[in-house]
């Protein structure tokens, strides 16, 4: 291993399921730049590359780069809010937050409508999958009544800030969101990259 620089694995010939492993090395580089990661990949100096962003991946395999194989997590979009303290102690904001996003508008614009809409924690192809477990549905007219109860109960606009990763794959989601919240009525949202 040298930092910053690349990884290299090389075949245990003791492993105790032999034949396996089927390959001699791996080296792994750590490209940050996601930009400069394809571009290594579609010049042929990788011969896998982690694309995060669905976007990104899309144009790659237009570019007739490569296959891509889709990953799609368990989860979907995740928002920590601390409950703990305000304003997000109050279950009628949580509630608000939920229903204030549309999760098939956030898969056309945010996924290109190449991740479908997640509406659970698991998949619907997971084993793990209950249909009785959703989040909430999308309901801006109740997420507004919501929103104006609790700044009616706290004096005001309610304002909170979320913090994302300087990453395009984080970054836009973010901000999508971002401007979905500030849509309402008494709520203003800043975001931190």
């Amino acid at each position: 291993w040298v930092r910053d620089s690349q990884v290299v694995f090389d075949r245990n010939p003791n492993y105790w399921n032999a034949p396996l492993p089927y390959l001699d090395r791996i080296i792994m580089k750590p490209i940050i730049d996601e930009t400069q990661r394809i571009n290594t990949f579609c010049t042929g100096d990788a011969q896998i590359a982690y694309v995060l962003s669905v976007l990104n991946a899309d144009r790659t395999v237009k570019q007739n780069c490569g296959k891509m194989n889709t990953l799609v997590l368990n989860g979907g979009t995740n928002l920590h809010m601390n409950m703990r303290i305000k304003p997000f102690n109050d279950i009628r904001l949580r509630q608000a937050v939920a229903m204030a996003i549309d999760m098939n508008d956030y898969s056309k614009v945010v996924d290109n409508s190449l991740i479908p809409p997640t509406h659970s924690v698991f998949r619907t192809d997971s084993p793990f999958y209950d249909p009785t477990i959703v989040q909430l549905p999308y309901d801006p007219v109740k997420a507004q009544q919501l929103f104006d109860a609790v700044a009616k109960d706290n004096g005001g606009t309610i304002s909170w800030t979320m913090t994302t990763f300087q990453i395009v794959s984080y970054a836009t989601p973010a901000e999508y969101m971002q401007g979905k919240f500030n849509a309402y009525n008494h709520v203003h949202v800043d975001l931190v990259e």
